[in-house]
């Protein structure tokens, strides 16, 4: 577990994907303005927490490459009604989505 929250950052390093072992990110309140391209790149992550941040969107090519993830929790941004309804659809395999 990493758990990074309450700390005003706004990105996650270029390495990231040195944390090997990692499978579980907390990010939530924090001022990440979109999705950090970078936990894609972590080989065992599986479950990410970025409520409570200011992400207004999801990229289009997000859901092709979000690796192993299988939960992720986007409560409390400001997301609109048509990005949480791409979200479903992008991430509909994930057994927690939370919006």
């Amino acid at each position: 577990y990493l758990y990074v929250f309450q700390n005003n950052i706004s990105q996650i390093p270029n390495d990231f994907n040195k944390l090997k072992k990692l499978w579980e990110l907390h990010l939530g309140n924090n001022t990440f303005k979109k999705l950090p391209p970078n936990i894609r790149k972590a080989k065992q992550l599986k479950m990410v927490f970025l409520n409570d941040n200011l992400i207004e969107f999801i990229p289009d090519d997000f859901s092709k490459k979000e690796g192993r993830i299988a939960a992720m929790s986007l409560n409390d941004n400001p997301l609109s009604v048509r990005e949480k309804e791409k979200a479903k659809k992008y991430f509909r395999r994930f057994w927690l989505l939370e919006l």
